[in-house]
């Protein structure tokens, strides 16, 4: 159990690879234990491998259905539910949990979290509001409010509840190993990205190695991206990786954050060079399937349709073993850039538009939410299908979308571009240079996209 008990600490701090060095340790002396502990370690174990989501459930499903007050347990099979976007099950058991008097004051927030993915951003920020409300003497949930509220499009209040959060910080209490991170996004949103990189450097200090080598580097960037000069944060974080050993779980992360950032550039080049290094350093399925996916997109946009598909059947196959329905997402996305290369535009259409239909109600935290990415790739399907007015109302959705489009800087900033080139094709000029000048605010002095850096400034300087 003390090994089990290391395993959820190091999870907490996002050091993954010790979490499951103790995790395994655990279960290998987990016949000396009671039946309630074995399940416990067990649904611990499986947790973290999305290969092995259904067996954690199932083991903390057994431990409930002996001992129901076991809150562990029902804390940890919730947020295995919320993993599978079911969150009609995770909300019940963490209902459950609060009803029970849970003393684990965290479960509050992911209860509030769970009502937001499930739709519910009312019922979960006057959750969480209430609790801290009632629990002011527990700092972390100032953070946790704010966490709540940036989901919620509440950005005043979530400077709010940050503000107090860091006044007891100052004041001698912790910090969280992702303080910095939640204040970083809101400045992303400000178009404050001198603040939000001030922001950003609290990750460096952390003592999560997820915030200070895949977060720190990849939120840098995000903010170079948003400025349209994403090659020093691009070199930055190859350094990065190139310090950090073969085996830690963060070298592949950041390999594949550049391989997406060169995919979205344009260098399909450089993007499957820097994925196949993932490739061999990925360890877990979910991590390899991502690989695969970036690979497959790649080498359909380059042109070359055997190796696309080739890489399009690893992902299935890979797929078959992962029940999260991100996963089906992906896939349908992989097709449409399928049948985009093969000229098929109504095929793309109809494969991004079942995506969207398994997109969450809610908004997620920002590094795993869909909805920016695959609204603009929809979008842009409709858009080369000449559907101009279902594409203009799923750009301007990008461009409204608040915490969801944080980490999506690329979808973002085109979205202006392409609602400027529809008005400018509908005879509103007025809108075209209003859409072209927010295009130009974040890419007019850049290095991204400079052809239509060119073609907007033609327009808005009357050329």
């Amino acid at each position: 159990m003390a090994f089990a008990k290391l395993s959820i600490v190091h999870g907490n701090i996002f050091d993954n690879d010790t979490a499951r060095t103790y995790a395994e340790k655990s279960i290998e002396h987990a016949d000396r234990l009671t039946q309630r502990e074995r399940y416990y370690i067990e649904g611990r174990y499986y947790s973290l491998d999305d290969e092995t989501v259904q067996q954690s459930i199932d083991a903390y499903e057994n431990a409930l259905a002996l001992y129901p007050d076991d809150s562990a347990s029902r804390n940890n099979v919730a947020l295995e539910y919320s993993e599978l976007e079911q969150y009609d099950k995770t909300i019940a058991h963490f209902e459950e949990l609060l009803r029970r008097g849970s003393p684990f004051l965290p479960s509050y927030f992911n209860t509030a979290v769970a009502y937001v993915n499930n739709g519910e951003c009312d019922k979960g920020f006057e959750l969480i509001r209430d609790f801290v409300r009632r629990q002011p003497e527990y700092h972390f949930g100032y953070s946790d409010l704010g966490g709540v509220a940036m989901l919620c499009g509440r950005f005043d209040d979530a400077w709010a509840a940050f503000g107090t959060y860091e006044e007891s910080i100052e004041a001698g209490q912790p910090a969280d190993v992702f303080n910095g991170n939640p204040q970083f996004q809101l400045h992303v949103l400000a178009d404050e990205f001198d603040e939000a990189l001030q922001a950003n450097e609290l990750l460096s200090d952390s003592p999560s190695p997820a915030a200070r080598y895949a977060a720190y580097p990849f939120n840098r960037m995000i903010v170079g991206t948003y400025r349209g000069d994403v090659s020093e944060a691009l070199v930055a974080a190859l350094e990065t990786a190139d310090a950090l050993p073969d085996d830690a779980a963060q070298k592949g992360t950041v390999l594949r954050n550049v391989a997406r950032t060169y995919l979205q550039l344009g260098d399909t080049d450089r993007a499957l060079a820097y994925a196949e290094q993932a490739r061999g350093l990925s360890q877990d399925l979910d991590d390899r399937l991502d690989v695969a996916a970036t690979t497959a997109i790649a080498q359909s946009r380059a042109g070359r349709s055997v190796a696309a598909r080739t890489a399009a059947q690893e992902v299935e196959r890979m797929g078959e073993r992962l029940p999260n329905p991100w996963v089906r997402r992906l896939e349908l996305m992989i097709a449409a850039e399928l049948a985009v290369a093969r000229g098929d535009g109504d095929e793309a259409v109809e494969h991004l538009q079942s995506a969207i239909e398994l997109l969450p109600p809610g908004p997620d935290f920002a590094f795993v939410d869909d909805m920016a990415a695959y609204s603009y790739a929809l979008a842009a399907a409709l858009l080369e299908a000449g559907d101009r007015v279902e594409a203009a109302s799923l750009f301007e959705a990008v461009t409204e979308a608040g915490s969801q489009r944080a980490l999506n800087p690329f979808e973002y900033v085109r979205s202006f571009y392409f609602l400027g080139k529809i008005a400018e094709e509908d005879g509103d000029a007025a809108a075209a240079r209003r859409h072209y000048a927010r295009f130009l605010d974040y890419w007019g002095d850049g290095e991204i996209d400079r052809d239509k850096v060119d073609d907007a400034r033609s327009f808005v300087g009357g050329d």
